[in-house]
């Protein structure tokens, strides 16, 4: 982004789209991905995004529940501190 600037909207768009279709395709493998910030969002060279550092990420079996707290304090919902 140092080098291209700021995404335009038609490009915001699109890389929101493919982050949604990214954790929706996990959701269905009922896999929980708890580390979402822009440091873990990469473009591959032919512009699209990758989810990276799955440290974080949990597999759910059945409808198993979680309710650790886990990630990045400065990306945390503050609703989710303060409970």
């Amino acid at each position: 982004m140092k080098r291209t600037g700021p995404f335009t909207e038609h490009e915001s768009r699109f890389y929101i789209a493919e982050i949604f279709l990214a954790i929706e395709s996990l959701h269905k493998k009922n896999i929980i991905y708890r580390d979402l910030k822009p440091e873990n969002i990469l473009l591959d060279n032919e512009g699209h995004i990758k989810l990276t550092d799955f440290g974080l990420a949990k597999v759910l079996k059945g409808n198993d529940k979680t309710f650790s707290l886990c990630g990045t304090p400065e990306y945390i919902a503050p609703e989710v501190l303060l409970d």
